[in-house]
């Protein structure tokens, strides 16, 4: 048997007609393959496991949204609504607002433009005339070593009067009953209020992506870790604090040169002892990126402040190999005729497929979508595996971000 592999590749070069026989015969002789292969099944199956049981577990850390226990007509509330934007989806926005103006708890909208183009939005100027309660603001620069959205975020609290201030983005839509019950949980636990949003998608390819984005978030870092202090975070997509909280948190002043203001945030909220919570079942939808090179940007822009490049190639590895082994098994046992190895990789698969029930269930997505894990898994890691080296600018909002080991910075206005 010592023999097969270099009689094997002699024939592949000099009879490439019968190498693929040569090459089922091979392999159906090696039985290191089948043990190697229900070895591989059994690892990656018991990864998957443990997925699926941390996702249940992240998942049970979030208020439910009807045991709340917030009273709304009892509590005076007088919300602000501060949306940072740029270049963004008008009638997403308009539609936003007009929700969140709807609602008689809400006391303002402030809506601040960091755009890097030089005119105001029209569209939205001709709304304040209709809402007397929505305010907009042009920034025409941003400060030097300030990043967009944090300081957006800063001019948008300094002007507000609300008690309870309510942040989201200019790409997240909010109902008006879900906004109140956010906020009023936010000042009756008196803690940063964070919904579990859907991730809404206009693409196939954002659904499969975004699917396998879920699965390994509440997975390896979900909710409960954030709570505990383990790795703290939450959803800057939108979230609500009572304004005193805010201001001993210390605002938005103390993240302005970060990109990921969100979860610096999280970090001095864990250090000064301030609550986050999590909302389950609240109406907050967040539209994820539609493209493969714009959604692995973003993944980027977030992941290099608090993980150096090394590490992160090393895990990109270890979750492509997670999600690539079902096909690399029913190949290899598709050549060699061997229904163990087919068996192994469809067992992966199964294992595979129910730790991701959860994200599609969360998204809202067709329950097909968890079936499509190992494209989208596989896709989206080889990507990053390809873009992590040679990536030193990605561009986010019309401004490049420069990213070097844990650092991002704005470096175009």
């Amino acid at each position: 048997m010592s023999n097969i592999l270099p009689q094997g590749l002699a024939t592949l070069v000099n009879y490439p007609e019968i190498s693929l026989e040569l090459f089922q015969h091979t392999v159906s002789t090696l039985p290191l393959l089948r043990i190697f292969s229900v070895f591989l099944s059994a690892a990656v199956s018991s990864f998957w496991i443990l997925i699926a049981h941390s996702i249940a577990k992240s998942l049970s850390t979030a208020v439910k949204s009807r045991r709340s226990l917030c009273n709304i007509t009892s509590v005076d509330l007088r919300i602000t609504a501060i949306i940072p934007t740029s270049f963004p989806e008008l009638k997403l926005l308009r539609l936003t607002i007009s929700k969140l103006l709807s609602s008689k708890n809400v006391e303002e909208v402030i809506v601040v433009d960091n755009s890097p183009t030089p005119r105001p939005y029209t569209e939205l100027i001709s709304m304040q005339p209709r809402y007397p309660k929505f305010i907009y603001i042009k920034l025409f620069s941003i400060p030097t070593g300030h990043c967009p959205k944090p300081y957006a975020c800063y001019i948008g609290y300094a002007v507000s009067k609300g008690r309870i201030l309510l942040f989201t983005d200019d790409d997240t839509l909010i109902e008006a009953s879900s906004a109140e019950t956010l906020a009023c949980t936010a000042l009756r636990k008196n803690a940063l209020a964070s919904p579990v949003p859907r991730f809404a998608c206009t693409s196939t390819m954002c659904r499969m992506l975004e699917t396998v984005i879920t699965t390994l978030v509440h997975g390896l870092v979900g909710l409960d870790k954030a709570v505990r202090g383990k790795y703290p975070w939450f959803y800057g997509c939108c979230w609500a604090i009572p304004r005193s909280l805010y201001e001993n948190l210390g605002t938005h002043k103390q993240v302005l040169g970060t990109i990921v203001e969100d979860a610096m945030l999280a970090r001095i909220a864990l250090a000064k002892n301030i609550k986050i919570v999590f909302i389950q079942g609240l109406e907050v939808s967040t539209y994820w990126h539609n493209s493969l090179k714009n959604c692995v940007e973003a993944l980027l822009r977030n992941l290099i402040p608090f993980i150096d490049k090394k590490t992160l190639l090393t895990l990109f590895s270890l979750l492509l190999v997670a999600y690539a082994s079902p096909l690399i098994l029913e190949v290899l046992g598709y050549l060699s005729r061997d229904l163990c190895i087919c068996l192994a990789g469809l067992f992966l698969y199964v294992a595979a497929s129910y730790a991701h029930v959860h994200a599609t269930r969360l998204n809202n997505y067709r329950a097909y979508y968890l079936l499509t894990h190992v494209v989208g898994g596989t896709v989206l890691f080889v990507t990053l595996l390809l873009s992590t080296p040679r990536t030193r600018f990605v561009t986010w909002r019309g401004r490049a971000i420069e990213t070097t080991k844990r650092y991002c910075k704005c470096v175009s206005p």
